[in-house]
């Protein structure tokens, strides 16, 4: 497989992430939970913070921000495969901030969200070595 299918590959897992959660909210609404106490405490709870707002917004609005900032991360990573695979500086930068991802979804998600981005970054970085190969094969041509 070439480093830049197993990349894009890589990119897709975000994008899916991100698809999966909106569509989450779109189908089950604002929350599926058992307790309705704990929605009626996060409606009823303001937050006083340049305008008042309730608990239950303001997290479903973080929810949906970063459902849609994980794709938009991964669709911009696939509009910028061949970039970002001539770019080293780029290329660590991307696994950089998956790996941030990854220990920040470990901490805070379940199993499903860290999973996805392990796996994402290990795409990025068997292209990143199958890249180094390419490069020391032409290096030797030359």
């Amino acid at each position: 497989m070439k480093n830049t299918t197993i990349f894009k590959v890589g990119t897709l897992a975000p994008v899916i992430l991100g698809i999966m959660h909106l569509l989450g909210h779109i189908v089950s609404g604002e929350f599926d939970v058992k307790d309705t106490g704990l929605i009626q405490d996060m409606q009823n709870y303001n937050l006083q913070f340049m305008g008042a707002h309730n608990v239950l917004k303001f997290y479903n609005g973080f929810s949906i921000t970063m459902a849609f900032l994980i794709s938009a991360f991964g669709i911009q990573c696939l509009l910028l495969t061949e970039e970002i695979l001539l770019n080293k500086k780029a290329h660590y930068s991307l696994i950089a901030i998956t790996a941030i991802e990854f220990i920040l979804a470990l901490l805070y998600f379940p199993i499903f969200v860290f999973s996805t981005f392990l796996f994402a970054i290990l795409c990025f970085v068997i292209a990143l070595r199958k890249n180094k190969n390419i490069e020391q094969q032409t290096t030797k041509i030359i």
